[in-house]
């Protein structure tokens, strides 16, 4: 499963891995609270949500995963803390 927090609300889901760094991220679930601050924190999460949605294959670099589309184009990127 992977999850987190999306500035308001949390989510999770499942996703699988194949070969060669494919990517796939089924269905995902989000807590039900509505906040209105900050402002854009409810169309930021589903900014977030629709990308990872498209996530299709994914890199591992030094403290860094970054997240592709089908087009291989960079949608996300993560730093470890």
């Amino acid at each position: 499963n992977a999850g987190g927090s999306t500035g308001c609300n949390s989510y999770g889901g499942n996703y699988n891995t194949g070969s060669e760094g494919k990517l796939q991220i089924g269905e995902i679930e989000h807590t039900l609270m509505f906040c209105m601050e900050p402002k854009g924190v409810m169309e930021q999460e589903a900014e977030y949500s629709n990308l990872l949605l498209q996530a299709a294959s994914y890199k591992i670099t030094y403290e860094r995963l970054e997240i592709q589309d089908q087009n291989g184009q960079t949608i996300l990127k993560y730093t470890q803390r």
